[in-house]
């Protein structure tokens, strides 16, 4: 759980996006692409599972389930 930082609903649905970024979530020396959470979520989707976010009152909530 991330207690930094929640992020706008309307971003929400597009995290997992290839390539999609947050203006302004990250640092400004981070160099980034948006791929982590595409990446993870391409595996994740291989293995029969998925990922979910969501804003919680204590921060945001990445779930990851896989098929067993």
């Amino acid at each position: 759980m991330d207690t930094n930082t929640l992020i706008g609903k309307q971003h929400l649905a597009h995290l997992l996006d290839l390539f999609y970024q947050v203006d302004g979530i990250r640092h400004k020396k981070a160099q980034t692409g948006g791929l982590g959470l595409a990446i993870v979520q391409s595996i994740v989707k291989l293995h029969g599972g998925w990922v979910e976010v969501e804003n919680k009152k204590k921060g945001v909530v990445f779930k990851v389930a896989l098929a067993v």
